[in-house]
Formats: C-alpha cells, sequence, structure tokens
C-alpha cells in the first residue's frame, strides 16, 4: 500500500506513506509456508475487498473488512481444473470485467499447442475459454478497460537476453465463454530499454479520458533484479 506522487501533467514523480503487510491465511495468521501463500494475482472489488489468486497451492480467496490487507482469507469458488495447475505456472492473471464477471488465464497450462486454459465466470458459474500465447511470451497480468477490452501483460525471460515484457489488447468482443483471447501488441519492453521481471499491472482513468497504466517488477530478493514502478498513458 503506496500513495503515489505526481506533477502536474499527472506523470509519476515517486511514491510516499509505503506499507507492507504480510498475507494472512484463513485462520488470520501470517503464512509459515511459502508455497501455501504465493499470491500472484489481485482484484478489487467494488465493495473494496480483494480478491486474491493463489499459485502453487492454488486457490482464490477473499479478503474484506475495512482494511482488506489486515483481514483473513475466505476461500472463493474457483473453476475445479485450477487445482491441477503446474506448480509455478498457475493462474497469474485475474480481473474484472466492467459487468462484474472475473477472467483468471493460467500462465503456462495448455490445452492446444499455442491454447492457454482461460476461465470467465464467477461464484460457482465458472466457462472454459482460451488464451492465445505466441512466441516466448506468457501472460503475468491483466487488467479490464471501461470499455471492455483487456490489457494483458506478457512476460519472456532467456538467459542471453534476460527480460522482456509486451502489452497486448484484447478486443471486447473476443471476452466470451468457448472464445480465444487474441490481441494485437501495444508495447513491448526489453534491452537496450528498461527491462526486469514486470509481472504487475494496474489501470486508472486518466483526466483527459485516456488510461493510465502501470507496470511494477519484482525483484524476488535477487541483488541482479529490481522493483520498479513505471507509469505510462494509453491516449484515448
Amino acid at each position: 500500500m503506496a500513495r503515489l506522487q505526481r506533477d502536474e501533467a499527472g506523470r509519476l514523480r515517486g511514491v510516499s506513506d509505503a506499507e507492507i503487510h504480510p498475507i494472512l491465511d484463513r485462520g488470520g495468521n501470517p503464512f509459515t509456508v511459502k508455497r501455501a501463500g504465493d499470491a500472484e494475482a489481485l482484484e478489487k472489488l467494488p465493495d473494496g475487498s480483494f480478491l486474491v489468486a493463489f499459485e502453487q497451492v492454488h486457490r482464490l480467496a477473499r479478503y474484506a473488512g475495512p482494511e482488506p490487507w489486515r483481514s483473513r482469507g475466505e476461500p472463493q469458488v474457483a473453476p475445479r481444473e485450477i487445482s491441477r495447475q503446474p506448480a509455478n505456472g498457475g493462474i497469474e492473471s485475474m480481473a474484472r470485467l466492467p459487468d462484474g464477471r472475473i477472467i483468471l488465464i493460467s500462465e503456462t497450462d495448455e490445452r492446444a499447442a499455442g491454447m492457454l486454459r482461460a476461465w470467465i465466470g464467477s461464484a460457482g458459474t465458472w466457462r472454459d475459454a482460451m488464451y492465445r500465447r505466441r512466441g516466448d511470451y506468457r501472460p503475468v497480468d491483466v487488467k479490464a478497460l471501461a470499455n471492455g477490452d483487456l490489457l494483458v501483460l506478457e512476460r519472456a525471460f532467456n538467459l542471453l537476453g534476460g527480460f522482456a515484457s509486451r502489452l497486448v489488447l484484447v478486443p471486447a468482443t473476443a471476452v466470451r465463454p468457448g472464445g480465444v483471447l487474441d490481441g494485437r501488441d501495444l508495447a513491448e519492453l526489453g534491452p537496450p530499454l528498461i527491462s526486469d521481471n514486470f509481472e504487475g499491472l494496474a489501470v486508472e482513468r486518466a483526466p483527459d479520458g485516456g488510461t493510465f497504466i502501470f507496470l511494477l517488477s519484482d525483484d524476488n530478493r535477487v541483488a541482479l533484479q529490481r522493483t520498479l514502478l513505471l507509469q505510462f498513458r494509453l491516449i484515448p
């Protein structure tokens, strides 16, 4: 949790009042086993609660109350298939659609070559969909725009080139049960441009009607990686 600092033009200048809280289990205690508390995706719901997708021990949990980051996790009904996701390649992408439904995209579970598993629904009603994977990139986060389009953050890694990131725009017309989520590239970040382990995505309406896009990297507590917050603006 932190407060963004911007200049008069809306450009990001820094953050302040940052707080870090441990994520809590069903009993209201911090996780003591890393694989049990491997939270990979977060979505804020209209009532102020947080929906969190966990990897390794694959599941969904809701954190409610006036300070959700201090509350215990309430298990939520998830697609049955997510329990069979690869241990370190499950649900890293989750978003709330404008109509209230939730979309989940697997990072590595392929139904067919180049087709990753996805689900659209809510509560106990989930329907299958697919996400088209291209090249070495994998989806690591997703957010819905006001018009129903999806903005997907993808990540690639190799030992020679390091990390690369890509933003893909999926049209709202493709976001439907049984459909294929297939989009076009908006931007790509990789050497010699700034690059790191970007796997967090957020969007915010800009005063001019455009959209602020935020990318967050995870340093994994590794000296060669950094925690970076970048802000872009999608022109209306």
